[in-house]
């Protein structure tokens, strides 16, 4: 299997997030310099 799957035990699974950003206005937030950090350091965290 490939290294992302994690096993345990007989018990093979893959853990994926899904992150929702809730805005107290409907208005757009995260564009700009703000999404690219942002890109930045989610792509940082996944890799690691």
């Amino acid at each position: 299997m490939n290294n992302k799957y994690t096993h345990i035990k007989g018990i093979v699974y893959l853990n994926q997030y899904h992150i929702v950003f809730c805005p107290k206005y409907r208005r757009k937030v995260l564009v700009g310099s703000v999404a690219d950090d942002l890109r930045q350091l989610f792509d940082n965290l996944c890799t690691n």
